[in-house]
């Protein structure tokens, strides 16, 4: 019976356990914005692996004696880091598997799981030891009061006793780590970036010290030697009270790394969003004030055309038949005006005024630099990708080709703006020859700036990132041959969605 009873309280609290542990991966789905982040199957296969590797080792003897030793019987706490590792490993693959979108996220998430789970059971260890010296020495003195002599019915008191403490132990340590967990879930406010190298060794700092106290505990916290039982608390009682209390600073030092990885992201995004912000300004500034120099220039058209008109009749009229200077005057004469008209035409038609504006602006300053330029941009109207948005693609992406083509040679640039719709995706490709020259960071993510504004060197290509992430898209770079090739998808989305 009390076999049965074990083995039912250990499915349960593995069960439970593994659920926790799910809980803990699908963070990783929401910081990423993606709700299919761990699918039903997926979470059904990471509950499972974690209760059949419990307990196949628990029930299966010959997996027991592998942890246990020959003997199958626990007589020593280091005999439980082995269970505890297979446990972790198994469980960092399955979760750095699932959430293959975010491995380094997941990974730590996995390893914060086990880490909180191990600081919670020191700190619980030692009052609930206590509580259970403590009710044990009240059972003998009055079996001792009682006279009660049987040897069997003093077991059957003890083996009772001992139930009923794991089994309040097991629901109060579950109750606790239920509340830690959904604590810890809920301090992940930030969302939609992954993070990097730094960051996620910044996170799993206070995991692994936690985890690291706790396996270090384990390996020491009793043993037997012969007939004789060692218990560490019994012969330092200080560490009665500086075990749970090391314990509690490990799971505060948890929470208060994310707490503040929290609090920088939130500053990061605040700061990109400004920067953002003040990059659309820019740009609304800069379409107004080609706006008014079309405008200033038809007006001053407007005024000259009679003149226009009266020279150009007074060069007709000067002789009946003209002659060679004559006609080369006004042949000079007429492609100024058309030269006139021409820049206050907007030379390339995109679909829509604000990408009209940045695509002619680079393009003729490529233009100016000799580069050969070819535009098949055609503003996507029916996905409802709004025009702003894309002219932050457009602007930081022409403005990095327009300073590749400054360091090429005279007359050997290239500049190609292209896009197409395919089902409800919109791809965007930007083409630009370049000097062959690419540094890139130490992470192997973004390159080094040329600019001499240093502080501002990765922002365009966030912004692009930003944007096309807004869209549920992404940004690509490649190099082909001696040229730089940028590569936007965006997916289209439908009108309620643009006030989200």
């Amino acid at each position: 019976m009390k076999e049965i009873f074990y083995f039912l309280m250990d499915s349960g609290e593995y069960l439970v356990k593994g659920y926790l542990l799910y809980q803990m991966v699908s963070i990783a789905g929401r910081v990423q914005r993606d709700p299919a982040f761990v699918e039903k199957r997926k979470k059904h296969l990471l509950i499972f692996q974690y209760v059949l590797i419990y307990m196949l080792f628990s029930y299966i003897p010959w997996l027991k004696a592998f942890v246990l030793g020959e003997s199958g019987h626990l007589i020593n706490s280091k005999q439980t880091i082995t269970l505890l590792l297979v446990s972790l490993f198994a469980s960092l693959f399955f979760g750095c598997y699932y959430g293959n979108r975010a491995k380094k996220l997941s990974f730590y998430l996995v390893f914060t799981y086990y880490a909180i789970g191990e600081l919670v059971r020191f700190i619980l260890y030692v009052p609930g030891n206590f509580v259970f010296q403590f009710i044990l020495r009240l059972l003998e003195s009055r079996i001792q009061q009682e006279d009660i002599v049987s040897i069997e019915q003093s077991i059957k008191s003890i083996i009772m006793l001992e139930i009923i403490w794991n089994t309040l132990f097991i629901i109060v340590y579950l109750l606790v780590q239920w509340w830690l967990y959904r604590r810890f879930i809920q301090s992940f406010s930030f969302r939609g970036e992954k993070i990097s190298r730094w960051e996620f060794l910044f996170l799993m700092l206070s995991s692994v010290i936690g985890f690291c106290f706790c396996l270090f505990l384990r390996s020491i916290l009793f043993s037997y030697k012969e007939t004789e039982y060692i218990y560490l608390l019994d012969e330092n009682p200080e560490l009665n009270l500086l075990t749970p209390f090391i314990a509690l600073l490990g799971i505060l030092s948890i929470f208060s790394s994310v707490y503040l990885w929290n609090r920088l992201k939130k500053e990061q995004e605040e700061n990109h969003a400004l920067f953002l912000y003040e990059e659309r300004l820019l740009e609304m500034e800069e379409h107004v004030q080609e706006m008014e120099r079309l405008y200033e220039g038809m007006r001053g058209m407007k005024h000259d055309m009679k003149n226009y008109v009266a020279d150009i009749e007074g060069l007709m009229g000067s002789e009946k038949r003209l002659s060679k200077d004559t006609k080369k005057a006004l042949e000079s004469y007429l492609n100024g005006l058309c030269t006139s008209l021409e820049e206050l035409d907007m030379k390339y038609k995109t679909g829509n005024p604000v990408t009209d504006t940045v695509v002619n602006r680079y393009l003729r300053k490529a233009e100016r630099m000799g580069a050969v330029i070819k535009c098949d941009f055609i503003y996507p109207s029916a996905l409802h990708i709004d025009g702003f948005d894309l002219s932050i693609l457009l602007n930081n992406g022409l403005e990095n080709a327009a300073e590749a083509l400054e360091k090429c040679e005279e007359d050997s640039g290239y500049l190609e703006i292209s896009s197409f719709v395919k089902g409800n995706m919109f791809f965007l490709e930007i083409k630009n020859s370049f000097s062959g020259d690419l540094a890139y960071d130490q992470e192997g993510q973004t390159f080094h700036t040329t600019k001499k504004e240093k502080s501002y060197h990765g922002y365009g290509l966030k912004n692009m990132q930003k944007c096309a992430e807004k869209y549920f898209g992404k940004i690509e770079y490649r190099v082909e041959d001696r040229f730089f090739i940028v590569t936007a998808m965006l997916q289209g989305r439908a009108k309620e969605m643009l006030r989200i």
